[in-house]
């Protein structure tokens, strides 16, 4: 695995983390990294990776990615919820 498909895969399973976190509850951030994490352990371990180097910054770059992508989903999600919950009550008032 060369970097340019590490950062493709990092790339899909970013948009995926960002579909699974528009959903409700925290939780849902943490299965796509652990995903991630698997598949680099795999590719290590097949000798798709060649150094461990590769490995650790493949690995930290992708986490932070995802866990950050999952991150800034939910802050969005609330930020449109109090929002429409803000219109819910100017409209009772």
């Amino acid at each position: 695995m060369n970097l340019i498909s590490g950062f493709l895969l990092v790339f899909v399973l970013s948009a995926l983390q960002h579909w699974v976190s528009g959903r409700k509850g925290l939780p849902w951030i943490i299965p796509v990294p652990l995903v991630f994490l698997f598949i680099m352990m795999y590719a290590y371990k097949a000798n798709y990776i060649d150094s461990s180097v590769k490995l650790w910054i493949l690995s930290g770059v992708g986490l932070l990615l995802l866990v950050g992508e999952g991150i800034r989903t939910q802050n969005k999600r609330k930020a449109q919820l109090n929002k429409e919950l803000e219109k819910m009550k100017a409209r009772d008032i």
